[in-house]
């Protein structure tokens, strides 16, 4: 059960924790990494002092998300304005946190006497603005190409609650910035680069190879067996190559970067077949594999497709996961701690902003 409270000095370093999580998303805060302990216990213990409206919500003893509300500093003359951040752990979204928090945060502002909460929200974060806008706060302004991270700009919407008035009539749907044609042009090119490199050679070049050098060539089985193992493989074929579409596509659209290890995405991707399975794009590669096994009713491009089953299984846990866990910290564990690496989940993991 969630419970909202007011946060405690002897939160920091879990609050820094799940603040580190959200910012190594590169998607919905200013900073890309928490400030050092140092300074988080520093902040944390001048607003617990001041009584300033600082939330977490917590879950069996853990911190999920916080809400803030900081008014300015009385010599700024802005005292009277509290700017609101918040966020919640990627595993916890979609169940009303965000809402309940900024619901609490804007009830303590009332309390003590604040007349207006301020915020920024990038325009490409929909889900936020419009949270945001449902609780009655308007667009005041917006800063053009005010963010510029792993190669995309963004607008910064500047958006404001009264907190004089009651409530205020929720906004229009959320802008999307617009993708030039140079940009796209630029992603096809990386995209295709990546995919010539590695999974066009895993499952085409070296099949091709093998081929050659075995004397398979593609024949109708004349038997119930050979048949329906070349019908089994024709599924395969199709079902890893959906994923791996589906996989290279999330990449592109929304981890601004390529299956290649030498261009990965910048955002942490866990939507789509992300939601089922960790390695849904490897996974492909691999149904792939044995479909073209079976449907050839070749040994020989079994045993590659079993070569290359156990060089991933090393590979990913050995490897790529310490490398994901480094750029992506808390939120990689967390997405970790509900999806499975390789067995699909019966029902999707939904993170929503």
């Amino acid at each position: 059960m969630i419970a909202i409270r007011q946060i405690r000095e002897e939160d920091a370093p879990a609050f820094r924790e799940v603040l580190d999580a959200v910012c190594r998303e590169r998607r919905y805060l200013a900073m890309l990494e928490a400030p050092p302990a140092e300074r988080v216990q520093s902040f944390l213990a001048s607003n617990v002092r001041s009584g300033h409206p600082q939330l977490v919500a917590e879950e069996d003893g853990k911190i999920v998300g916080w809400c803030d509300a900081i008014p300015g500093p009385a010599e700024s003359g802005t005292a009277h304005i509290g700017r609101l951040g918040m966020g919640v752990l990627i595993g916890y979204r979609g169940r009303g946190i965000g809402r309940m928090l900024a619901e609490a945060a804007i009830g303590r502002a009332r309390q003590l006497g604040l007349e207006k909460i301020e915020l920024d929200v990038f325009s490409s974060n929909g889900p936020a603005i419009a949270l945001y806008r449902g609780l009655g706060f308007c667009e005041e302004g917006r800063r053009k190409r005010g963010r510029f991270v792993d190669g995309t700009y963004d607008d910064v919407l500047l958006m404001a609650l009264d907190l004089k008035q009651p409530s205020q009539p929720p906004g229009a749907a959320a802008d999307r910035r617009n993708v030039g044609p140079r940009h796209t042009m630029i992603m096809a090119l990386r995209h295709l680069l990546a995919i010539a490199v590695l999974p066009f050679t895993v499952a085409v070049l070296v099949p091709l190879w093998i081929a050659r050098r075995y004397g398979v060539e593609p024949t109708l089985g004349h038997s119930a067996g050979p048949a329906l193992l070349q019908a089994v493989g024709l599924i395969l074929l199709g079902l890893g190559s959906v994923l791996f579409v589906a996989s290279v596509w999330r990449f592109a659209t929304e981890g601004k970067g390529t299956l290649a290890p030498w261009d990965p995405p910048r955002v942490f991707v866990v939507r789509g077949p992300y939601q089922f399975v960790r390695n849904p794009m490897i996974s492909g590669v691999i149904l792939f594999l044995f479909g073209e096994a079976s449907a050839l009713l070749s040994p020989p491009h079994g045993a590659w497709a079993v070569g290359f089953l156990v060089l991933n299984l090393a590979y990913i846990p050995l490897v790529e996961e310490p490398q994901l866990e480094r750029r992506f910290g808390g939120s990689y564990r967390e997405y970790c701690r509900h999806v499975r690496r390789f067995i699909p989940r019966s029902r999707p993991w939904p993170p929503k902003p």
